[in-house]
């Protein structure tokens, strides 16, 4: 369910448009298409202005509307609530359910009142639950649905339509995003901010079994690229049991470190760090191995030992972005993103993987400048999968931060109309995209 808890609803102008708004509002919270409006002015009620089911075929719900703010009237008395409780058993179908709505604010007092009956209802033998819905508890409902707010404040702006319809559909697209995000891991090559490199290239030995085995672990890495971890894994282990006593160093440590990024890619953390860590003393000069040290170390939760590593390594090797993206990840609490990524080389500074990283660490810190530097990101690779999904999500956010945006109060903070539709297409071009598994990406 969408919430716009932002909305400030406007209490409204007279008894009868309550009473109207109410209907549309309990035909949403009731999930009852058929809720009416009992009878017409003039019949008796029995105390019920409206009448509905629980999830359109449970038990009866009877709701009376009271206008009794500044507008309508006094606060409800624990008296009144009494005298109106006991009309509705006349009722028929007996109603499970009384709520008693009121444009007044919310009572402690009155809300202990509506318990009381309830209990001592149920020493009579009557079972019906009785609350008190203040203008508070109200607002809160109203806010949940789109009909709900249209009904109590159709005038809100033009556009507001538009702007809804692009929150719940911008909202339903990260909630799929979510539900299913375990799937696409599976299907995704490096995940976690793309740190995790497979080892790319041969050694430079002649021989042709060397060079076959090789090419046999590229296949396989391929794979892995190609959103088919699992497959590879499976023929990496095999070959790992077929010829790693008999290998070269070079060609154990890449299949060690295939293994690791198939299992990382999988979701299997510490099982891969354990394979980077093996993997490394076989080829200690390679970058990847040194990186991947770092970041073994990270996911093992050694977080003093990863950065101490990473800085070694960039010390050693300034253009390592591996190492630079695990320094960002294990920097220190008091440590910017900025202050860290400004020790970097300029051409890894740029680079799309560490910028990603960036956006991802100060979003975890939830620092509001991620959004700023997340559309930073999508000016600088405006063809980045992950920075135009990451643009499109800060887009939303920042709508969504704004109070009143949804009913369409101005403000410079808010997102432009064009805006808000652009980032919703953006991110289903990027679910799409990560479904098709086409590009490496980062869920």
């Amino acid at each position: 369910m969408t919430s716009f808890s932002s909305v400030a609803i406007p209490h409204p102008k007279n008894w009868q448009d309550f009473e109207r708004n109410c209907r549309i509002l309990f035909k949403c919270i009731l999930n009852d298409p058929n809720a009416q409006t009992n009878g017409r002015p003039g019949q008796r009620q029995h105390g019920v202005d409206i009448f509905g089911r629980r999830g359109g075929n449970g038990q009866y719900v009877g709701i009376q509307c009271k206008g009794k703010d500044t507008h309508f009237g006094q606060q409800i008395t624990v008296e009144e609530l009494r005298a109106e409780t006991n009309k509705t058993e006349k009722f028929q179908p007996p109603i499970a359910e009384f709520i008693i709505v009121t444009t007044a604010a919310d009572d402690a007092k009155i809300q202990e009142g509506a318990r009381t009956l309830t209990e001592e209802l149920a020493e009579s033998g009557r079972k019906l639950q009785v609350s008190v819905m203040g203008w508070g508890t109200l607002e809160q409902e109203i806010s949940q649905y789109r009909e709900a707010i249209k009904a109590f404040q159709p005038d809100a702006t033009p556009f507001t339509d538009d702007i809804l319809a692009t929150v719940e559909h911008s909202t339903k697209m990260q909630e799929r995003t979510s539900e299913d995000i375990s799937d696409i891991r599976k299907k995704l090559t490096v995940i976690a901010s793309n740190q995790i490199q497979a080892s790319t290239s041969p050694s430079s030995r002649s021989d042709t079994l060397e060079q076959y085995l090789h090419q046999e672990i590229d296949d396989y890495r391929d794979l892995i690229r190609h959103g088919r971890a699992e497959t590879a894994l499976g023929s990496l282990e095999a070959m790992r049991g077929r010829c790693f006593s008999s290998a070269s160093d070079r060609v154990r440590f890449r299949i060690l470190t295939n293994m690791g990024a198939a299992k990382l890619s999988l979701g299997l953390e510490r099982e891969a760090a354990l394979l980077f860590l093996e993997a490394y003393p076989l080829d200690p000069n390679d970058s990847v191995a040194s990186s991947n040290r770092a970041v073994a170390h990270l996911i093992l939760g050694n977080r003093t030992k990863a950065r101490d590593l990473a800085i070694a390594e960039l010390e050693r090797n300034p253009t390592n972005i591996g190492a630079a993206v695990a320094r960002l990840q294990s920097a220190d609490p008091n440590e910017s993103a900025e202050e860290v990524s400004k020790s970097f080389l300029r051409e890894i500074r740029e680079d799309p993987t560490l910028l990603q990283t960036i956006v991802r660490t100060l979003r975890a810190r939830q620092h509001n400048e991620w959004r700023l530097r997340a559309l930073e990101f999508k000016r600088a690779h405006p063809q980045n999968l992950m920075a135009i999904r990451l643009a499109a999500e800060a887009t939303l956010e920042s709508f969504q931060k704004v109070p009143g945006a949804i009913l369409g109060q101005c403000s410079d903070a808010i997102p432009s109309t064009i805006s808000m539709r652009n980032a919703v297409n953006d991110l289903e071009i990027a679910w799409n995209e990560c479904l098709k598994c086409t590009r490496t990406v980062i869920a």
